[in-house]
């Protein structure tokens, strides 16, 4: 009887420290997701844009070899408690077209895009279309990180935008303006990577598990 008691004791002691760890790893895996969910939830980004005209001419007409640059620094704020990285930065801007809402130039290629707002119905060139995946140091919680990329239009890069642009720079100055007066329409839209979760490799994965590695913010107004 005495040996039957203990091993009913022993049975019981592992039974009870089995489920002690596992209670452990069930709470040590919720931790782990709640955080991811901080994550998605609380990670943000703040964008700014800087327009460069390189090989202007004194009136700031740009010449036939000169160039059009934004850099865009993108901001990443983490106020989470896990690590981030920066994957993929997709950037679009477009440029005003002034001479086109005067009807000056009635058709572009590749057409503006109408936007309407309280001044009215504006026109917007597409002028630049770029997406590039990002190799940044890693962020950590409760911190921040920038990156800052160049977007950048000649016209031996790219003769149809650079003429459409030059075209509106020339226009600016003719009614007494300046190139960098001319409003920009930027967008951008950027995918975050959450460290240490695996992603996804199945392609029968529920959707929640295919995004939980990545977090996508956007910000600005995409015209399409």
């Amino acid at each position: 009887m005495r040996h039957a008691s203990h091993v009913a004791r022993s049975a019981r002691v592992l039974i009870i420290a089995n489920a002690a760890t596992l209670v452990a790893l069930a709470v040590a895996s919720a931790l782990n997701y709640s955080s991811v969910v901080v994550a998605h939830a609380t990670v943000y980004i703040v964008p700014s844009y800087t327009l460069e005209l390189s090989g202007s001419n004194p009136n700031g007409t740009l010449t036939a070899n000169g160039s059009v640059t934004i850099r865009a620094s993108i901001k990443v704020e983490n106020p989470s408690p896990r690590t981030v990285h920066l994957h993929l930065v997709a950037y679009q801007g477009w440029i005003e077209d002034l001479p086109g809402e005067a009807g000056i130039v009635a058709v572009r290629s590749p057409p503006d895009v109408p936007y309407s707002d309280t001044t009215g119905t504006r026109l917007f060139y597409p002028a630049f279309t770029d997406s590039r995946e990002v190799d940044g140091d890693p962020i950590p919680p409760l911190g921040n990180g920038t990156v800052v990329l160049s977007y950048v239009m000649t016209a031996s890069g790219d003769p149809r935008a650079f003429d459409v642009v030059r075209n509106i720079t020339d226009y600016a100055v003719g009614i007494g303006g300046s190139p960098a007066e001319i409003p920009w329409n930027h967008w951008v839209r950027v995918q975050i990577d959450i460290e240490g979760v695996p992603e996804a490799t199945s392609p029968t994965a529920a959707a929640h598990v295919r995004t939980l590695r990545r977090i996508e913010r956007q910000d600005g107004v995409y015209l399409g």
